[in-house]
């Protein structure tokens, strides 16, 4: 990007984090947090890292897992880009709270049309820190596949224990989506050659988790999108035991008051032909958390 691109892009965007007011709040709230919160920073246990695929209910669980009373999850973020720009631990860590912050008190939880308030939980704030994280999936996967040495100066940097969560949907309705999207304009008519060349772009992500699921230093909780919006309550709170957190009666209940009762198939409105669905079926074979799905 240009430098004169740089500096006049917040004065047209219609991204809602990329304005002039956005910075401007969220570095005088990281600063807050920094001077005001970072005793609480010691009492962290673990951080935890979405990785997977755009589109794939990576904001409803991270709203869900910040509105916990021990865990501040930020909403698009991007930390490994702050470890690649030698961010410290601290100014991390205060940027997450600022960046939950913002997007609870100043946009009121909306994203791509929906409302991702969670009613009489704590999101935007907490009660004692345990978890921290970052919800930015896609662009995580995306980063680790050009330098998968990041998750380890991710670790390093932090100092505490880290953790994945895998958001898994049915391929066919991720490949359909990322197809659907140009970063936040939705594309209505998309073509069979968009969708070809979405799916390779699904399976660069898909190996970035592959290779994540084999390095036994990180945890990883596959979180299937069916199982959570088929019973949410159970999900979340296996969710909250691999994260290290207990989960109280309330808090489930009220997270799962948001949660939609089926999920969308988005592939039943797009051009597949036979020949292209093989060919994501072949791929999904070669991983055991995708070989299950079909197309029907």
């Amino acid at each position: 990007m240009s430098f004169l691109k740089k500096i006049i892009q917040p004065f047209i965007t219609k991204i809602p984090y990329k304005t002039i007011a956005y910075y401007s709040y969220h570095f005088r709230r990281t600063r807050y947090y920094y001077q005001h919160n970072r005793a609480d920073f010691a009492n962290i246990e673990s951080y935890c890292m979405f990785l997977g695929y755009p589109r794939s209910s990576h904001t409803l669980i991270g709203a869900m897992l910040d509105a916990h009373p021990n865990m501040v999850v930020a909403h698009e973020l991007n930390v490994l880009d702050m470890v690649k720009k030698k961010n410290s631990r601290d100014w991390i860590i205060a940027s997450i709270l600022a960046q939950s912050d913002w997007f609870v008190n100043k946009i009121n939880a909306q994203w791509t049309g929906y409302s991702y308030l969670i009613p009489n939980q704590w999101q935007g704030k907490y009660k004692q820190l345990k978890v921290v994280g970052d919800k930015k999936g896609g662009v995580s996967s995306r980063l680790l596949t050009q330098n998968p040495q990041l998750i380890e100066q991710l670790q390093s940097v932090l100092q505490m224990n880290i953790k994945i969560i895998h958001v898994v949907r049915n391929p066919f309705d991720i490949i359909t989506t990322m197809a659907s999207w140009k970063g936040e304009k939705r594309i209505e008519n998309i073509t069979t050659e968009m969708l070809k060349e979405q799916t390779e772009q699904f399976f660069m992500r898909v190996e970035a988790v592959q290779q994540a699921k084999n390095n036994p230093k990180y945890p990883v909780f596959d979180l299937y999108n069916e199982q959570l919006t088929a019973q949410p309550a159970q999900t979340l709170s296996q969710l909250c035991a691999f994260l290290g957190v207990d989960a109280p009666e309330d808090y489930l209940k009220d997270c799962a008051s948001i949660v939609f009762a089926k999920s969308k198939q988005s592939r039943q409105t797009a051009p597949w032909n036979e020949q292209l669905k093989q060919l994501v079926l072949n791929k999904t074979q070669q991983y055991d958390f995708l070989k299950h799905y079909t197309f029907d």
